[in-house]
């Protein structure tokens, strides 16, 4: 199929595959490329260790796929204006309940809802709803519909993650400032990091087995020949 003939599939009907396209694009509220880009911050406004943060996120995750099945099989039953309107209701709730989580407890309701109502049935809408109204070109009314998956994986989130409050403060400020720091040694790897016997005029670290031995007589500099 070449890409003349979905310009004019797209043209002839753009109402509809817009529709299948922004709801596939609104689930990346509860996808995990996603939510993973707030996830230091979340870490660091509560405390968690990526452990317990990965528990929360898994315990959400299970709870939506255990009711999706039910949830998913009421677009049979509903009509799809009423189910789209729903299940905008639940991102708008979702989106509320996680920006306003008391403690770490609730952070398990905030990422079940913005998986149950993102990344399940946002995206089940879209697809659904282009593989029903279309027969002959179903095939690429759900492919231009999937297209919001891929742009919003490429343009999502629209702003930085805030950082942790620790990376916020800024590195730390030495005590004296106008007294100059530790300069590494020379010949050191960069990865070991600044010693601190590296100060001007401070002899280094004296070579293993070197205690206790006398100093090495200072050689004479060799008179060149006329």
């Amino acid at each position: 199929m070449s890409a003349s003939g979905y310009l004019a599939f797209a043209r002839a009907h753009p109402r509809f595959l817009a529709f299948g396209f922004v709801m596939t694009f609104a689930s990346s509220v509860g996808q995990t490329y996603f939510i993973g880009v707030f996830g230091p911050a979340v870490r660091a406004d509560f405390a968690l260790s990526h452990t317990a943060w990965s528990a929360i996120y898994m315990a959400g995750t299970l709870m939506s796929a255990a009711l999706l099945p039910w949830t998913g099989r009421q677009i049979d039953r509903l009509a799809l204006r009423s189910y789209t309107v729903l299940v905008c209701l639940g991102l708008v709730l979702a989106a509320a309940v996680m920006a306003a989580v008391p403690s770490a407890a609730w952070l398990v309701l905030a990422v079940f809802l913005l998986r149950q109502a993102g990344q399940g049935l946002a995206s089940h809408v879209g697809t659904t709803a282009m593989a029903r109204y279309f027969e002959a070109d179903r095939g690429k009314a759900v492919a231009l519909a999937s297209l919001g998956f891929s742009v919003g994986e490429a343009v999502l989130p629209l702003r930085r993650s805030p950082a942790p409050r620790a990376a916020a403060a800024g590195p730390r400020q030495p005590r004296n400032p106008t007294r100059p720091g530790p300069r590494p040694c020379p010949g050191r790897p960069r990865s070991s990091g600044p010693w601190p016997w590296c100060r001007r005029g401070s002899p280094g670290p004296a070579p293993p087995g070197a205690a206790g031995r006398p100093p090495a007589p200072a050689r004479r500099p060799r008179a060149r020949r006329p």
